[in-house]
């Protein structure tokens, strides 16, 4: 009997500059200790089940509350600013329960790497570009797969090489043709997603804005939380309308405002109390260890180069 395939990873690569991220602070900042470990843990059932996306099923909720000693209200809350600061991506959460993040694949694919054989992928969940994918991913339509019995079904495996070239050159035509209007060549239905946000335009039609574009987004201006900055933007042109924008001029006004944004984004979020922790986790030791020896740094520089 052939060995089962795994799906996940054994361990996954831990950025060092974690508790530097705004999102991560804000996080913190909100929620205490208890949101940056609740994050790290879903990170880590992401990691081990599939290795680049989990479902989130109707008992997840209430199986982080057994786990942290935290109440169903606070996880949903967790959850729910996870999405929102795109930590999660929201697009695929609110479609089909899933959870997963570009930069979750993007350690899924870098741990990856080194396999000898393809790595077959939910072409439905994955959300990396054509251009950030690498070669050894396959992305496979699983829609015929079951969960229950692990058989995957093929639709007409003996479809002609005519049929597949006539349906290649189909669909480099409709994205040529949806190109001017911003519109996905599958007419928006991509991960069964709807515009994500629209921008109001000089004459009066809307420039509809799909996850895809947030994505590559997010690639290009690192720092700037996007969904937040679109919502921004929708506000500025509704309050603004001699100054909106055509179609021809639109993405050159979206780019100068996410490079301010980017720019922009200040690093350092206020000091609030420490929030009282209702379990104990390893975790936190190193947490509070990491920032002891910061503050201590810190001081340790304020005397070495303070001014008389």
């Amino acid at each position: 009997m052939a060995r089962p395939i795994k799906k996940g990873l054994d361990y996954f690569p831990f950025d060092v500059d974690f508790f530097a991220d705004r999102k991560i602070r804000a996080l913190k900042g909100k929620y205490g200790n208890d949101g940056v470990i609740i994050y790290i843990y879903l990170l880590t059932l992401i990691y081990n089940e599939n290795g680049y996306y989990m479902r989130a099923d109707d008992d997840l909720n209430y199986v982080l509350s057994d786990t942290f000693g935290a109440s169903d209200e606070k996880i949903g809350q967790i959850v729910n600013f996870l999405l929102e600061r795109s930590l999660f991506n929201d697009t695929l959460f609110k479609s089909d329960k899933v959870l997963t993040s570009r930069s979750i694949q993007l350690r899924f694919q870098e741990a990856k790497k080194g396999a000898k054989r393809e790595i077959e992928v939910d072409k439905r969940f994955w959300i990396l570009t054509k251009n950030e994918t690498q070669s050894f991913i396959k992305c496979t339509n699983f829609q015929g797969f079951s969960e229950n019995n692990g058989s995957f079904s093929e639709k007409n495996p003996n479809k002609s090489e005519k049929n597949d070239t006539k349906k290649r050159k189909e669909k480099k035509s409709k994205v040529k043709e949806s190109k001017e209007k911003n519109i996905p060549p599958d007419g928006g239905k991509q991960y069964n997603e709807p515009p994500v946000i629209a921008l109001p335009l000089k004459d009066g039609d809307e420039f509809e804005i799909f996850n895809k574009d947030i994505v590559e987004w997010q690639s290009l201006y690192i720092k700037a939380d996007i969904t937040d900055e679109l919502r921004k933007m929708r506000g500025w042109l509704l309050a603004n309308e001699a100054k909106r924008k055509t179609r021809a001029g639109i993405k050159r006004f979206i780019a100068n405002w996410l490079s301010k944004a980017h720019d922009n984004v200040k690093t350092a979020y206020a000091s609030e109390p420490e929030k009282e922790n209702k379990f104990s986790n390893p975790f936190l030791d190193l947490v509070k260890k990491y920032e002891e020896e910061e503050r201590i740094e810190q001081n340790r520089n304020s005397e070495d180069y303070g001014g008389a």
